[in-house]
């Protein structure tokens, strides 16, 4: 790419959730390469939204171009060598349907595309929008990525495509210095467990009334009173202040209900403010209804912490079950009695002796390490 050319790099927000995460990290390598001055990053809405501005101040004050516009303002037209990278499927309507127009009357010599969603068709629900990005990728120069296996699977399902300008992105496991001191931690032990599950609660969908629907049953269970188990906490790390409050007033209610002083949680906010609230834990749950990849989990391998996690997108490139962790199934509201016996069995040192569930941790963190070596620049400079 010439230095005379700009790589506008358009997302939906500066949130400090998944996808716009996963654009500070490849902003940053990109940057590394000597990119750093032809990188302009803009995004749609929540231009005073606190939530919103906590990644564009970060991203600002590193030296990044950043800017945010009004939901129908549309972005300059790219000159002809410029490069586009769409990040999420949630980049305004307006602004995909341009980009795609500029690829096809050759305004534009190339478009990337990176899927954050793991279901395309609440974001472009229309028979043409999958026909038309279909004829793109046969057609002209344009990359569409997702992060996983899984996803990858229902992306060419749904697009009928199964050429070699779909893929898969996996994300990258970024540490940086100041987090550096938190994976160098000692591996945790294992006379109690401490569960944490990090993620904004939403509307449900990431499984926190489950868990504790789980943890509830576990504790009724028939042996529970028969044995010398190991006592429990639990943190929920993320929580959401915003739109959502009163479903999590209702997860933190029925949290201390249950586990009184044993419950811990924190609202949404820096991403290392949350890595300080995991280390703290030494099990990861991840049991939501979706995900496309779940980041979260490959950094609570790299802490050492051994999964618990459903079938969602990631499942296959992060867990190897009974080495580095355990197998919740397919995702799904209901507790299963098999989901209620594991988690009393991982109370009883007798089934799961802290030795074992230690060289679970060492699997864990071992396995995190091919997260941490993956590259953005072989897809976005490579070709």
């Amino acid at each position: 790419m010439n230095k005379n050319n700009i790589f506008w790099i358009y997302t939906h927000n500066f949130t400090n959730t998944g996808a716009p995460l996963v654009l500070a990290d490849i902003v940053r390598e990109l940057a590394e390469n000597g990119m750093r001055t032809q990188l302009r990053l803009i995004s749609w809405g929540g231009k005073h939204d606190q939530r919103h501005s906590k990644l564009h101040k970060e991203l600002s004050d590193e030296g990044f171009s950043c800017e945010i516009l009004e939901l129908g303002e549309l972005p300059p037209t790219p000159k002809l060598n410029d490069r586009i990278l769409l990040n999420s499927l949630a980049v305004p309507e307006d602004v995909v349907n341009l980009a795609q127009t500029w690829l096809e009357q050759g305004k534009i010599s190339r478009l990337d595309w990176y899927a954050h969603e793991a279901n395309p068709k609440i974001w472009l629900p229309r028979p043409d929008q999958s026909k038309r990005l279909k004829l793109l990728l046969e057609n002209k120069n344009i990359f569409l990525k997702v992060p996983s296996c899984l996803i990858l699977d229902r992306y060419q399902s749904w697009l009928g495509y199964s050429g070699n300008k779909l893929g898969c992105q996996t994300p990258k496991l970024c540490i940086d210095r100041k987090a550096q001191v938190l994976f160098d931690s000692p591996r945790p032990s294992f006379d109690k467990l401490h569960f944490q599950l990090t993620a904004m609660a939403g509307a449900g969908q990431k499984g926190h009334l489950w868990l504790l629907q789980v943890l509830e049953q576990a504790f009724a269970h028939p042996d529970a009173q028969q044995k010398h188990l190991r006592p429990i906490e639990l943190s929920f790390i993320g929580l959401e202040e915003g739109p959502y409050a009163a479903f999590t007033r209702e997860v933190i209610r029925r949290g201390q209900a249950l586990l009184g002083d044993s419950f811990h949680w924190t609202y949404h906010g820096s991403k290392q403010d949350a890595l300080a609230a995991m280390v703290k834990a030494n099990l990861s749950v991840s049991c939501s209804l979706e995900e496309t990849f779940s980041l979260v989990s490959a950094e609570s391998m790299a802490l050492g912490q051994p999964l618990l996690r459903s079938q969602t997108g990631g499942w296959s490139e992060q867990l190897d079950p009974g080495m580095n962790g355990f197998d919740l199934g397919l995702p799904g509201p209901d507790v299963r009695q098999e989901h209620v016996d594991l988690f009393h069995q991982l109370r009883d040192p007798e089934i799961f002796s802290n030795e074992h569930l230690i060289k679970m941790s060492h699997a864990a963190r071992e396995k995190a390490q091919a997260f941490r070596s993956v590259t953005y620049s072989d897809w976005l400079i490579g070709k």
